[in-house]
């Protein structure tokens, strides 16, 4: 089994994880942010520019993207890639309620962004 001790990704988590289990997270999370989006696995391939045969393999663990991929699907998706290896069960409440957050936010337009915004703003004046 072959781990990823010498991957420049810091995280404790990634690095001592084996490779079927980090394909099979990445997959899985690809395939929730694919979903939240609101996008097929054929409309997330064709925007990457890869065959969708290639990400339904890769959303069910068995491959990982090529670079280009990953760099594609990074900015096509608009997230950071440290989101792509963020898996669910090794974060704590908080920061999944701060990841659902975002992809609500996301589907927000600028006048809604504002009223959030708003509200948020208050939530914190009243706790100080």
């Amino acid at each position: 089994m072959t781990t990823f001790q010498q991957a420049p990704i810091t995280s404790k988590i990634i690095r001592n994880m084996d490779e079927e289990k980090l394909k099979h997270l990445f997959g899985k999370r690809v395939r929730n942010i694919r979903k939240n989006r609101k996008l097929t696995q054929e409309q997330l391939a064709e925007l990457i520019g890869m065959d969708t045969h290639h990400l339904c393999k890769m959303e069910n663990g068995s491959h990982f993207p090529k670079i280009k991929n990953l760099a594609k699907m990074v900015e096509v998706l608009n997230i950071n890639i440290k989101e792509l290896f963020t898996f669910e069960e090794h974060k704590t409440e908080d920061e999944q309620i701060k990841d659902n957050i975002n992809i609500n936010l996301q589907k927000l337009n600028a006048k809604e962004l504002s009223i959030v915004s708003s509200f948020i703003d208050s939530i914190i004046e009243l706790r100080n």
